[in-house]
């Protein structure tokens, strides 16, 4: 299972801020990702922004990214998806 922890990297090695849940000697994988590089413009951690759109930016790549589908039969409804499912 996997699970995300802050950790400090003091004296060449990176030290949990709370004890895991893991046996002593377990291997682990480990990524390491600046805790600065995880924070928002408001300096909370969070997602991390990409640059600035415009309003028509936005709109453009909605419309370019939008897949186009026929419409479902007007007769179609949920018990449709049930009954083809398992």
């Amino acid at each position: 299972m996997a699970i995300q922890i802050d950790a400090i990297y003091q004296d060449g090695v990176l030290r949990p801020s709370a004890p895991l849940d893991r046996p002593d000697s377990t291997p682990v994988i480990v990524t390491v990702t600046p805790a600065v590089a995880l924070q928002g413009a408001d300096g909370n951690r969070g997602c991390q922004r990409g640059r600035r759109i415009t309003v028509d930016e936005f709109r453009r790549i909605m419309k370019d990214c939008t897949i186009k589908a026929p419409p479902l039969p007007p007769d179609w409804d949920r018990h449709d998806v049930y009954s083809d499912h398992d």
